[in-house]
């Protein structure tokens, strides 16, 4: 079900920019019709991209995806920080924004990315690899 949720964020803001509307972040539940420049998920204000201790977002491997790995950047081509195994989860953003461009085997193409905290250091996922959740 969550799955569909993201796909829906995803397709949405993928309509908006082949649009050329522009959209500067998401987050982990569906978006409001009525917002044509940003895709907003929650009836709340949207949390800063920054992650901290309060964080209540976070992000697992997608169950056909064994490993993601943590990037310095949002961005195939950045160094790679640490990987967050199948099973685990990482402390993440409420809000994804747009970046370098990514495919990989059981992973949705795309170029959003979450902002995590992973053994104490912070960095990106691609979106389409991980299951983003709110507790």
């Amino acid at each position: 079900m969550f799955g569909v949720r993201i796909a829906g964020v995803l397709g949405a803001a993928a309509m908006l920019v082949g649009l050329g509307l522009g959209v500067a972040n998401t987050t982990p539940r569906q978006a409001h019709a009525a917002e044509p420049t940003a895709v907003v998920a929650t009836e709340q204000p949207v949390a800063p991209e920054s992650v901290d201790a309060a964080s209540s977002c976070f992000v697992t491997p997608k169950p056909q995806v064994r490993a993601v790995i943590v990037r310095s950047e949002p961005r195939v081509t950045s160094a790679s920080l640490g990987q967050i195994n199948q099973g685990r989860r990482a402390a993440a953003a409420c809000t994804a924004r747009q970046g370098g461009w990514y495919s990989a085997s059981g992973c949705t193409r795309s170029n959003w990315w979450v902002h995590v905290t992973w053994h104490s250091r912070n960095g990106w996922v691609a979106l389409g690899c991980v299951r983003w959740y709110r507790l």
